[in-house]
């Protein structure tokens, strides 16, 4: 059990050298800016207005309100790309994490080679910097994938 802690720690923080550098440089898409307005309506007014004709709904608003308080960042002007790209960084690490832990259910070398297969791929680096909803969706799914291997008593 040890070696997948230090496995993990060590898939986390190589994916972290990956994503992190540069994370501000490229200016806001389109659609980050518009999920980073909806954001800071949330944080201004304290109230989330779903439109299922245009948007997705409320997960990520309300996850990255877990990091607005920690870095008091909580009004729309105190906003800034850093923070709001770091919550995507944080769903690639993530993604990364369960992928190692449920490659290994089904062998350990398998894990590593997915795991580091999604650290270093560009397309997942780039959408681990990008604030939209898919990378929190993908991760939490797998977490539950995960978390359904861990109720059958399997693995790591």
């Amino acid at each position: 059990m040890k070696r997948y802690f230090a496995s993990i720690f060590i898939i986390v923080i190589i994916a972290v050298c990956f994503r992190l550098p540069q994370i501000t440089e490229r200016p806001l898409h389109v659609d980050e800016a518009v999920n980073a307005f909806i954001l800071g309506t949330l944080l201004d007014s304290g109230s989330y207005h779903y439109n299922p004709g245009e948007y997705h709904g409320p997960t990520l608003y309300y996850f990255s309100l877990l990091f607005t308080t920690i870095s008091a960042q909580n009004t729309f002007t105190r906003l800034d790309e850093y923070l709001i790209r770091i919550i995507p960084l944080v769903a690639g690490c993530l993604i990364a994490m369960f992928t190692l832990l449920i490659g290994s259910h089904i062998k350990p070398e398998i894990g590593y080679v997915a795991a580091g297969a999604i650290i270093v791929s560009p397309v997942m680096i780039y959408f681990s910097r990008y604030y939209i909803h898919e990378s929190l969706l993908v991760a939490v799914g797998l977490g539950m994938v995960y978390a359904g291997f861990k109720s059958q008593g399997a693995g790591p």
